[in-house]
């Protein structure tokens, strides 16, 4: 969640609002839907934290994505 708070603060909103619909809604839905589908013998709360891992991931590709290219500014005397 914490990189999702750092890609609003650096206004790029539509990947905070990706990473956070992704979690909240899109994959466990996703994962418990095919879960239950693929893999009847898995239990479903399995869903759950490979959702979260999952948007980690996102979360972690779109912040090197968007990482500033340079943290601080040239230092004069």
């Amino acid at each position: 969640m914490l990189l999702s708070v750092y890609l609003t603060a650096t206004h790029h909103a539509l990947p905070s609002a990706l990473v956070a619909f992704s979690r909240s809604l899109v994959l466990p839905a996703l994962l418990l839907m095919g879960l239950a589908q693929f893999a009847p013998d898995w239990p479903l709360l399995l869903a759950l934290p490979l959702a979260e891992w999952l948007t980690f991931g996102l979360a972690l590709a779109l912040f090197f994505r968007f990482r500033p290219r340079r943290l601080v500014g040239p230092v004069t005397n």
